[in-house]
């Protein structure tokens, strides 16, 4: 089971999830380039980028597949390694994924925040080590992934979000609704830290979708209110 965390995020932030999940799976988790103890000497940074990294990781310890679970913008560089290298990854949980940056995405606020955040990095004549790491990890949010990107996905794949998260419901229905296999999870009563709020119900949901066979809904499923 691979672990992708989010956007300023390391190992570290993940080390309550690694300690549960590993009592049932052997887990791999990463400091994605430029987080924690991994290095990046480039001067930009993608989502993408870090699925391609990880695709060359898994083949150098000579993995075949693994279950994947991503975190926020963990989540967006999980769709990525679904939609580029498939047969490397059995099932996914997205949690809190964006494809845009867009206000329709992340709302309004938060849009106004990444580009407030962005415009005062590039403005500092003289950027420390430091800024030049901030400016390129927040540029990466600007790396926009497509609903025909989503079309490539063929592992089956849980969508999860929360009902007051800063990525937008309606958005992850849209992504839900362009993966042919998948499932939307939205948690009552959250914000984007569902991990570690209501961690033990979401390690028990994204257990139960990895031990348990993808059900393909038919439009008699959708419409039949006769419990089995």
């Amino acid at each position: 089971m691979l672990l992708i965390h989010g956007n300023g995020n390391t190992i570290r932030n993940n080390s309550p999830l690694i300690y549960d999940f590993q009592k049932k799976y052997k887990v791999i988790a990463i400091d994605c380039r430029s987080y924690g103890k991994s290095i990046d000497i480039g001067d930009s940074l993608s989502d993408e980028m870090i699925a391609d990294d990880i695709s060359e990781l898994l083949i150098k310890m000579n993995i075949n597949s693994v279950y994947v679970l991503g975190i926020s913008s963990g989540a967006n560089s999980a769709l990525w390694l679904a939609a580029k290298y498939p047969k490397q990854v059995m099932k996914a949980v997205i949690n809190g994924a964006n494809l845009t940056t867009s206000a329709e995405t992340i709302g309004e606020y938060w849009n106004s925040h990444h580009e407030n955040l962005m415009d005062r990095l590039n403005h500092i004549q003289i950027k420390s080590e430091d800024d030049k790491i901030k400016l390129k990890n927040i540029k990466r949010e600007y790396n926009n992934m497509t609903f025909e990107d989503l079309h490539k996905i063929q592992a089956p794949t849980m969508i999860i979000s929360g009902d007051y998260d800063v990525i937008k419901p309606s958005h992850s229905v849209q992504i839900f609704e362009n993966i042919k296999k998948s499932y939307l999870y939205i948690q009552p009563s959250s914000g984007h830290l569902i991990a570690w709020i209501y961690k033990n119900e979401f390690v028990k949901n994204i257990d139960h979708f990895f031990s348990t066979p993808y059900k393909q809904f038919t439009e008699k499923d959708k419409s039949d209110w006769n419990p089995k």
